[in-house]
Protein backbone atom coordinates (compact mmCIF):
# COMPACT_ATOMS: atom_id res chain seq x y z
CA UNK A 1 0.00 0.00 0.00
CA UNK A 2 1.08 3.59 -0.63
CA UNK A 3 2.21 5.00 2.72
CA UNK A 4 3.58 8.31 3.92
CA UNK A 5 7.39 8.36 3.90
CA UNK A 6 9.08 7.14 7.06
CA UNK A 7 9.66 9.78 9.69
CA UNK A 8 13.10 10.42 11.17
CA UNK A 9 13.59 9.29 14.74
CA UNK A 10 13.41 12.81 16.14
CA UNK A 11 9.98 13.45 14.59
CA UNK A 12 6.92 12.27 16.47
CA UNK A 13 3.41 11.56 15.19
CA UNK A 14 2.45 15.02 16.43
CA UNK A 15 4.95 16.48 13.99
CA UNK A 16 4.26 14.86 10.60
CA UNK A 17 7.22 14.93 8.24
CA UNK A 18 4.97 15.90 5.31
CA UNK A 19 4.11 19.52 5.90
CA UNK A 20 1.67 21.74 4.04
CA UNK A 21 -1.32 23.95 4.75
CA UNK A 22 -3.94 21.24 4.34
CA UNK A 23 -3.70 19.32 7.60
CA UNK A 24 -1.75 16.84 9.66
CA UNK A 25 -0.72 13.23 9.47
CA UNK A 26 -4.30 11.91 9.42
CA UNK A 27 -5.05 14.01 6.34
CA UNK A 28 -1.83 12.86 4.67
CA UNK A 29 -2.73 9.22 5.32
CA UNK A 30 -6.14 9.74 3.72
CA UNK A 31 -4.50 11.32 0.66
CA UNK A 32 -2.10 8.39 0.39
CA UNK A 33 -5.04 5.96 0.53
CA UNK A 34 -6.79 7.84 -2.28
CA UNK A 35 -3.64 7.75 -4.41
CA UNK A 36 -3.31 4.04 -3.79
CA UNK A 37 -6.87 3.28 -4.91
CA UNK A 38 -6.94 5.71 -7.83
CA UNK A 39 -6.82 4.77 -11.53
CA UNK A 40 -3.69 6.85 -12.18
CA UNK A 41 -0.12 5.76 -11.72
CA UNK A 42 1.68 7.76 -9.03
CA UNK A 43 5.38 7.98 -8.24
CA UNK A 44 7.19 10.03 -5.62
CA UNK A 45 10.75 10.67 -6.74
CA UNK A 46 13.72 12.97 -6.53
CA UNK A 47 14.49 15.56 -9.19
CA UNK A 48 16.97 13.14 -10.79
CA UNK A 49 14.14 10.60 -11.22
CA UNK A 50 15.09 8.25 -8.38
CA UNK A 51 11.85 6.59 -7.28
CA UNK A 52 11.04 6.61 -3.55
CA UNK A 53 7.43 5.40 -3.63
CA UNK A 54 5.00 4.14 -6.28
CA UNK A 55 1.37 3.16 -6.04
CA UNK A 56 -0.26 -0.09 -7.13
CA UNK A 57 -1.32 1.19 -10.56
CA UNK A 58 2.22 2.28 -11.40
CA UNK A 59 3.45 -1.14 -10.33
CA UNK A 60 0.92 -2.81 -12.62
CA UNK A 61 1.77 -0.63 -15.60
CA UNK A 62 5.52 -1.09 -15.29
CA UNK A 63 5.32 -4.75 -14.36
CA UNK A 64 7.82 -4.24 -11.55
CA UNK A 65 7.15 -4.73 -7.84
CA UNK A 66 7.21 -1.54 -5.84
CA UNK A 67 10.01 -2.81 -3.66
CA UNK A 68 12.09 -3.21 -6.83
CA UNK A 69 11.05 0.19 -8.22
CA UNK A 70 12.41 2.03 -5.20
CA UNK A 71 15.85 3.36 -6.03
CA UNK A 72 15.45 3.02 -9.79
CA UNK A 73 15.10 5.98 -12.14
CA UNK A 74 11.65 6.83 -13.47
CA UNK A 75 13.35 7.91 -16.71
CA UNK A 76 14.25 4.23 -17.30
CA UNK A 77 10.58 3.55 -18.00
CA UNK A 78 9.81 6.63 -20.15
CA UNK A 79 10.46 6.23 -23.86
CA UNK A 80 9.31 9.41 -25.62
CA UNK A 81 11.64 11.91 -23.91
CA UNK A 82 15.37 11.74 -23.24
CA UNK A 83 16.57 11.30 -19.64
CA UNK A 84 18.20 14.75 -19.74
CA UNK A 85 14.92 16.34 -20.87
CA UNK A 86 13.00 14.62 -18.09
CA UNK A 87 15.51 15.66 -15.44
CA UNK A 88 15.33 19.24 -16.71
CA UNK A 89 11.52 19.11 -16.34
CA UNK A 90 11.70 17.62 -12.85
CA UNK A 91 14.28 20.15 -11.65
CA UNK A 92 12.27 23.10 -12.93
CA UNK A 93 8.72 22.30 -11.85
CA UNK A 94 6.96 25.51 -10.70
CA UNK A 95 5.98 25.50 -7.05
CA UNK A 96 2.49 26.85 -7.72
CA UNK A 97 1.36 24.94 -10.82
CA UNK A 98 1.87 21.38 -12.09
CA UNK A 99 3.94 20.68 -15.17
CA UNK A 100 1.81 18.67 -17.62
CA UNK A 101 3.07 16.86 -20.73
CA UNK A 102 2.41 13.73 -22.76
CA UNK A 103 4.81 10.81 -22.50
CA UNK A 104 4.99 7.03 -22.87
CA UNK A 105 5.75 4.45 -20.20
CA UNK A 106 7.35 1.15 -21.15
CA UNK A 107 6.63 -1.87 -19.00
CA UNK A 108 8.79 -4.88 -18.25
CA UNK A 109 7.25 -6.70 -21.23
CA UNK A 110 8.19 -3.74 -23.52
CA UNK A 111 4.55 -2.71 -23.91
CA UNK A 112 4.25 1.06 -24.24
CA UNK A 113 1.46 3.00 -22.59
CA UNK A 114 0.71 6.60 -23.69
CA UNK A 115 0.16 8.77 -20.64
CA UNK A 116 -0.32 12.36 -19.62
CA UNK A 117 2.12 13.20 -16.83
CA UNK A 118 1.35 15.86 -14.24
CA UNK A 119 4.32 16.75 -12.04
CA UNK A 120 4.10 18.77 -8.83
CA UNK A 121 6.62 19.50 -6.11
CA UNK A 122 6.29 18.39 -2.49
CA UNK A 123 8.58 18.91 0.48
CA UNK A 124 9.27 15.91 2.68
CA UNK A 125 11.71 15.96 5.57
CA UNK A 126 13.11 19.27 4.26
CA UNK A 127 13.81 17.75 0.83
CA UNK A 128 12.13 18.99 -2.34
CA UNK A 129 10.69 16.03 -4.23
CA UNK A 130 8.49 15.46 -7.26
CA UNK A 131 5.09 13.79 -7.34
CA UNK A 132 4.37 12.47 -10.83
CA UNK A 133 0.82 11.38 -11.66
CA UNK A 134 0.48 9.47 -14.94
CA UNK A 135 -2.93 9.17 -16.60
CA UNK A 136 -3.73 6.60 -19.29
CA UNK A 137 -4.65 8.52 -22.47
CA UNK A 138 -5.18 5.61 -24.85
CA UNK A 139 -8.85 6.51 -25.16
CA UNK A 140 -8.00 10.12 -25.95
CA UNK A 141 -5.51 9.09 -28.62
CA UNK A 142 -7.98 6.65 -30.16
CA UNK A 143 -10.53 9.47 -30.37
CA UNK A 144 -7.96 11.73 -32.05
CA UNK A 145 -7.04 8.99 -34.51
CA UNK A 146 -10.70 8.32 -35.32
CA UNK A 147 -11.26 12.05 -35.92
CA UNK A 148 -8.16 12.27 -38.12
CA UNK A 149 -9.30 9.24 -40.13
CA UNK A 150 -12.78 10.72 -40.52
CA UNK A 151 -11.31 14.01 -41.73
CA UNK A 152 -9.12 12.20 -44.24
CA UNK A 153 -12.12 10.27 -45.59
CA UNK A 154 -14.13 13.47 -45.87
CA UNK A 155 -11.24 15.17 -47.67
CA UNK A 156 -11.02 12.23 -50.07
CA UNK A 157 -14.76 12.56 -50.76
CA UNK A 158 -14.37 16.26 -51.49
CA UNK A 159 -11.42 15.70 -53.80
CA UNK A 160 -13.05 12.94 -55.85
CA UNK A 161 -16.68 14.12 -56.07
CA UNK A 162 -17.81 15.09 -59.56
CA UNK A 163 -20.10 17.82 -58.21
CA UNK A 164 -18.93 20.98 -56.55
CA UNK A 165 -19.25 20.61 -52.77
CA UNK A 166 -19.09 23.57 -50.42
CA UNK A 167 -19.64 23.48 -46.68
CA UNK A 168 -20.32 26.59 -44.63
CA UNK A 169 -21.14 27.57 -41.07
CA UNK A 170 -24.52 28.94 -40.00
CA UNK A 171 -23.48 32.51 -40.78
CA UNK A 172 -22.29 31.58 -44.28
CA UNK A 173 -18.54 31.31 -43.60
CA UNK A 174 -16.99 28.83 -46.04
CA UNK A 175 -15.36 25.87 -44.29
CA UNK A 176 -14.46 23.58 -47.18
CA UNK A 177 -14.31 23.79 -50.97
CA UNK A 178 -13.99 20.73 -53.19
CA UNK A 179 -11.79 20.45 -56.28
CA UNK A 180 -14.87 20.37 -58.48
CA UNK A 181 -16.03 23.60 -56.81
CA UNK A 182 -12.63 25.12 -57.62
CA UNK A 183 -13.14 24.30 -61.30
CA UNK A 184 -16.75 25.49 -61.22
CA UNK A 185 -16.14 28.88 -59.57
CA UNK A 186 -12.54 29.54 -60.57
CA UNK A 187 -11.29 30.00 -57.01
CA UNK A 188 -8.70 27.95 -55.17
CA UNK A 189 -9.81 26.60 -51.81
CA UNK A 190 -7.29 28.76 -49.96
CA UNK A 191 -8.81 31.88 -51.51
CA UNK A 192 -12.32 31.25 -50.18
CA UNK A 193 -11.88 29.54 -46.80
CA UNK A 194 -13.11 31.84 -44.04
CA UNK A 195 -14.95 34.11 -46.48
CA UNK A 196 -18.71 34.38 -46.91
CA UNK A 197 -20.79 32.41 -49.42
CA UNK A 198 -21.89 35.70 -50.97
CA UNK A 199 -18.47 35.75 -52.65
CA UNK A 200 -19.77 33.06 -55.01
CA UNK A 201 -23.15 34.71 -55.70
CA UNK A 202 -24.16 37.27 -58.30
CA UNK A 203 -24.40 40.78 -56.83
CA UNK A 204 -28.20 40.84 -56.67
CA UNK A 205 -28.38 37.43 -55.00
CA UNK A 206 -25.64 38.42 -52.57
CA UNK A 207 -27.58 41.51 -51.49
CA UNK A 208 -30.71 39.42 -50.98
CA UNK A 209 -28.72 36.85 -48.97
CA UNK A 210 -27.22 39.56 -46.75
CA UNK A 211 -30.64 41.02 -46.00
CA UNK A 212 -31.86 37.76 -44.44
Amino acid sequence: MWTPPDQPENVTAAEPSLRDDTGGLEFQTEICALLERGPDGVALHRSDGTILRANLQMERWLGVARAELAGRGLDQFETSLTPSTLRHIWRNVPTDTPRVFEAALRGKDNTELPVEMSVTTVELQQEKLCMTIARDIRGRQQTKEALRSSQEQYRCLLDTAADGIITASGNGTIRSFSRAAEQLFGYQEGEVLGRNLTLLMPSAAARTHDSH
